[in-house]
């Protein structure tokens, strides 16, 4: 009866322990209430993200090193869209909840700009630096193929190559300034996933805040940049670039000049020419008021898409929060009513022992006794009436 009694009591510490130690680990009860991600899955979400920020940096130096070279207006322009579409698409690409999706999407979008590229209609834009242009695109189609050969199985590799260049092919871009596109319809019906199973699982909380701190990364990056590149192609379209501001400024020093020399030469004819070179300056700094008041309508509206963006981010991650909380009651509400339920049974093997050990301390000497006197009067009995 002591070894059960030992075997109980030490059954009930050791449950007691694990009790102790779960509440202390958080992480763990933390990281066990939500399904981790795949390998394939996480290793698809890191090689999608990096390829966007890598590709992004190729776009992005090949486009500035056309700017500096002689170039049309049609040629500028084109640079400018060719970063800011890049960039902005990789930022909604990439970073999706789904891995295989982003992969999909990047990879999609990454193929009809190297097809673009190599059309005729980039040619007659891009001119002499067109084969700049497409070797970029180029090496970024060839970088992500190879990237996705590297986590996908192979026959899923054949799968995922032959439905974006079937998409490609069927939706090919008509100019750069194009609308963002995804493939996560097609790629559900393709595989014969409905949209209440498309995701299973998110990840695990620290896989979410991992992936929601690189998409924040990236999305403030990319915001900056296009709201920089965007005031930059906005001024060119209106005339107002560098080249001819210097030019303008110029031509208000020569007035300046003439100025002088009218006031040294014929102090009649300088009211005339102040005038005139007033009449210059109104127009100048009329175009910069205009153009900055619509530089500034520009940069409030780039500014209220970051603020949009930061807004979905932050009820994004209080969802997960929510849902975290609510996982960690729901396991320890399971975890305490287990430990109740043993505990309950321990003490009741414990009374019933109890019980049996007051039964056999109390009651035995007593029926030993009682029973040994039988037999002894019984005995002496006995012996009387063999005496008689």
């Amino acid at each position: 009866m002591s070894c059960l009694y030992s075997k109980y009591l030490l059954r009930a510490s050791f449950l007691l322990f694990l009790v102790i130690s779960l509440n202390s680990c958080s992480l763990l009860r933390i990281e066990s209430a939500q399904e981790p991600l795949s390998r394939t899955a996480l290793n698809t979400r890191i090689v999608t993200q990096s390829f966007a920020q890598t590709a992004s940096s190729r776009v992005e130096k090949m486009a500035d090193s056309i700017l500096e070279l002689p170039h049309t207006f049609e040629t500028e322009k084109a640079a400018y869209l060719w970063k800011i579409k890049t960039l902005k698409t990789y930022a909604s690409s990439a970073f999706q909840t789904s891995p295989e999706v982003g992969l999909l999407d990047t990879w999609v979008i990454t193929r009809q700009l190297d097809d673009f590229m190599h059309s005729e209609q980039a040619r007659t834009i891009f001119m002499e630096h067109t084969p700049l242009v497409r070797e970029t695109t180029s090496l970024n189609l060839g970088d992500i193929s190879q990237r996705a050969s590297q986590v996908l199985p192979a026959a899923t590799f054949s799968e995922y190559r032959n439905l974006v260049d079937t998409y490609a092919q069927a939706h090919p871009l008509t100019d750069l300034d194009f609308a963002e596109q995804s493939l996560r319809d097609v790629y559900y019906q393709y595989k014969g996933i409905p949209d209440s199973l498309a995701i299973q699982t998110v990840g695990t909380l620290s896989e979410v805040v991992a992936d929601l701190s690189n998409r924040f990364s990236y999305g403030t990056s990319a915001a900056s940049k296009n709201l920089r590149w965007g005031t930059q192609l906005f001024l060119a379209e209106r005339g107002w670039d560098s080249m001819n501001l210097q030019q303008r400024m110029q031509v208000i020093d020569s007035q300046l000049d003439r100025l002088i020399a009218t006031v040294e030469v014929a102090p009649d004819k300088f009211q005339v020419s102040l005038r005139e070179l007033q009449g210059n300056l109104r127009v100048l700094f009329t175009g910069l008021d205009t153009t900055l008041s619509e530089s500034m309508v520009y940069m409030d509206r780039q500014r209220e898409a970051v603020d949009s963006m930061i807004m979905r981010e932050r009820m994004a991650l209080d969802t997960i929060v929510a849902r975290e909380r609510a996982a960690i009651a729901d396991e320890l509400i399971e975890l305490t009513d287990t430990f109740m339920e043993e505990v309950g049974d321990i003490v009741k093997n414990i009374l019933i022992y109890a019980i049996i050990l007051v039964v056999i301390i109390l009651v035995f000497p007593f029926a030993a006794g009682f029973y040994l006197g039988k037999v002894y009067k019984r005995k002496k009995a006995l012996e009387e009436r063999n005496s008689t």
